[in-house]
């Protein structure tokens, strides 16, 4: 299975805001979650890409500062292939501090830090560009 790291700009130039937080709503995505690992297991050279990207839910009735949790994987040909997997929000506290805090979320990336397949469960560490 291909390791995870976080990028070298979340290394290099980004500032860490939160560590290890549990991906909420992930048992109700675990379908998206377990499709995002399995395409993970298929990715065969470094140049692919794996990763997670924050998004505003701009159309979310429950939490009006909800930030979605985007899996994607770009495997690297010709042509290139993109998927993407919604496999989850950030908590609502977290996204609430986060605007309250004044960070845009469009600033936002993230770097999976744990995850298991059973029971579905992920943390990730949250970066600001």
């Amino acid at each position: 299975m291909y390791t995870l790291k976080p990028t070298e700009q979340a290394e290099r130039s980004a500032r860490l805001m939160e560590s290890n937080v549990l991906i909420a709503g992930l048992k109700f995505r675990a379908d998206n979650f377990k499709e995002f690992l399995d395409a993970i297991d298929k990715v065969e050279t470094e140049e692919d890409i794996i990763g997670l990207r924050l998004v505003k839910d701009l159309n979310n009735d429950y939490d009006p500062n909800a930030i979605k949790v985007m899996g994607y994987i770009e495997i690297i040909g010709n042509p290139s292939v993109v998927s993407t997997f919604h496999i989850g929000f950030l908590p609502k506290p977290i996204a609430r501090k986060l605007k309250d805090d004044g960070v845009n979320a469009e600033r936002l990336f993230a770097a999976l830090t744990k995850m298991s397949a059973t029971p579905p469960k992920a943390h990730l560490d949250i970066y600001s560009a």
